[in-house]
């Protein structure tokens, strides 16, 4: 993996509708104000290798349905023998196109930028695999080691009344699986939970306070250093 020092990669993750790419947007606009080279990405993984799998599993009719934002289950209705067979290869289909999409939508940016603001990001595709109970343990701690960690994970979480309406393909009960979900990871690896439910402008200064506390130390640990 390469290594990135003096650079800066913030996140945002949580359920579409929640707010986070607005508050990205807003983010990287006031950085560039105070002079910091920066650069927005939309991170989420499009499917390249793993394409002709879902073709093929949509073929033998294995799944019908795509829950739009939500979470994909392409062996939803295969033999649990399929399953464990078929998952695995899924696995390592999404972990070839997503460590792409990392290389090209990340790791490259953070070469040349000074803060990098990632919309959606490996937590999302972690978040989708334990959805439809794909998801391994293993699998889940290789996608976390091999991809660069940000310096601050925000979660961008609103109530299901409020996410829905902002979503036609949604529905209330799916959305708040889903944020249950977000929030049981954000225990977990310590994201920084914002409520966007509540103004804007508090939260969007939160967020800009974090992520120039996190620059003014790099800042000043280079001068010491």
């Amino acid at each position: 993996m390469l290594v990135f020092k003096e650079k800066l990669l913030i996140c945002f993750t949580g359920v579409d509708g929640s707010g986070k790419t607005t508050h990205a947007k807003y983010l990287l606009r006031f950085l560039r104000k105070k002079g910091y080279s920066s650069r927005y990405v939309w991170a989420a993984s499009r499917p390249v290798f793993l394409y002709p799998f879902l073709v093929v599993t949509r073929i033998l009719g294995y799944w019908k349905t795509l829950k739009e934002d939500m979470w994909m289950d392409p062996l939803e209705s295969a033999a649990p023998t399929i399953r464990r067979k078929f998952g695995a290869l899924y696995r390592f289909l999404l972990f070839v196109d997503f460590e792409l999409t990392t290389f090209l939508k990340v790791q490259l940016p953070l070469l040349f930028e000074r803060v990098v603001i990632c919309d959606r990001y490996v937590y999302d595709l972690i978040i989708d695999l334990a959805l439809t109970n794909l998801l391994s343990t293993r699998f889940a701690k290789l996608m976390l080691q091999v991809t660069p960690t940000p310096k601050r994970i925000f979660l961008t979480y609103a109530a299901p009344h409020i996410v829905v309406p902002r979503r036609s393909s949604f529905n209330k009960r799916d959305v708040c699986i889903k944020m249950d979900a977000y929030k049981k990871l954000a225990r977990i690896l310590d994201f920084d939970i914002v409520d966007t439910s509540t103004r804007f402008e508090t939260n969007q200064n939160h967020i800009r306070r974090e992520v120039l506390s996190l620059l003014e130390k790099e800042e000043e640990t280079k001068r010491n250093g």
